[in-house]
């Protein structure tokens, strides 16, 4: 687990704004599980009608499942006695792989796994002309791509990814 804190929300917000999804906080940022914690509070020792006063740590909070580089400026130390419950579990589910990504998101995800450049090759290495011509439209004018749809699954295997890799992959393209 690592912990995040921001001088407010607005700069989490600011840092954050390209993942947001309509608006609403990102479930994952990159393959990390991001939890918005929120203000902070701690009993300040002091009690009124048997109740303990509370007062707010500085900072806006927010935790991840595992370190993103980009985030690390924003790292801080674990809270000495953590004390945030939650019902049930505290373990983090798996990243779920998302349906589709954005044209964009694909795209960025094959640049940042040094993959981007062997998808041409990969098209142009299609032996039967009509598939190859299909398939070079597919990378050209696709909107969003499907994580189930052979085509994709069989570029993926012709860059050297396996079923994970390519889940993984669509991991990543869907925190972008």
């Amino acid at each position: 687990m690592k912990f995040l804190r921001f001088e407010s929300e607005a700069a989490a917000r600011e840092v954050f704004g390209l993942h947001f999804v309509d608006g609403a906080w990102p479930a994952y940022f990159a393959t990390a599980a991001v939890d918005v914690v929120g203000l902070v509070m701690r009993p300040t020792g002091e009690m009124v009608d048997g109740v303990p006063v509370m007062a707010a740590v500085p900072g806006w909070h927010i935790n991840l499942s595992e370190r993103v580089p980009e985030l690390e400026p924003y790292e801080v130390e674990a809270p000495a006695t953590p004390d945030r419950v939650f019902a049930g579990s505290d373990d983090v589910a798996p990243p779920r792989v998302p349906a589709r990504v954005t044209r964009r998101q694909a795209r960025q995800a094959l640049a940042l796994a040094g993959l981007f450049a062997a998808v041409q090759p990969a098209i142009d290495a299609i032996p039967d002309p009509q598939q190859r011509q299909l398939a070079q439209i597919e990378w050209d004018d696709s909107q969003d791509f499907e994580r189930e749809r052979p085509l994709l699954i069989e570029l993926g295997h012709a860059i050297g990814l396996d079923d994970a890799g390519i889940d993984a992959l669509f991991i990543r393209a869907g925190g972008l």
